[in-house]
C-alpha cells in the first residue's frame, strides 16, 4: 500500500509540474517558452510543445532561434514532425542555428 501512496504522489507531482509547464508555452520571453516546450517534450507532450519550438524557430532572435533548434535537437525523434521546418532553417542567417540545425537534420535522416 506505501508503494502505492507513493505512486500516486509522484503522479499527482507530474500531473501539477505539466501544467506548469503548459502556461509557459504562451510566456512573453521566447526563453521560457522553449524550456517549457523542451521539458514537455520530455513528458510525451509532443504535440502541444512542437509548436512553440517552431514558432520560435522561424521568428525569435537569434538567441531564441538558436534555443529551439537546440531543444529540438534534444528531442532526437520526437523532432521528425518539424523535419520541413528544421531544413527551412538550413537557410537561416545565424549560423549557430545552421549549424545546430545541420547536426538535427543529420540525426534524423
Amino acid at each position: 500500500a506505501l508503494n502505492k501512496n507513493k505512486k500516486k504522489q509522484e503522479s499527482g507531482t507530474i500531473t501539477r509540474a505539466k501544467a506548469a509547464w503548459v502556461k509557459r508555452l504562451e510566456d512573453s520571453s521566447p526563453s521560457v517558452r522553449v524550456a517549457a516546450a523542451r521539458a514537455l517534450c520530455d513528458w510525451g507532450e509532443e504535440a502541444r510543445a512542437l509548436p512553440v519550438l517552431v514558432d520560435v524557430l522561424k521568428s525569435g532572435s537569434n538567441t531564441a532561434r538558436l534555443f529551439a533548434a537546440t531543444a529540438l535537437g534534444q528531442i532526437g525523434e520526437k523532432a521528425r514532425p518539424a523535419l520541413s521546418d528544421l531544413q527551412a532553417a538550413m537557410k537561416d542567417k545565424f549560423k549557430h542555428v545552421t549549424r545546430v540545425t545541420r547536426y538535427t537534420l543529420e540525426r534524423l535522416q
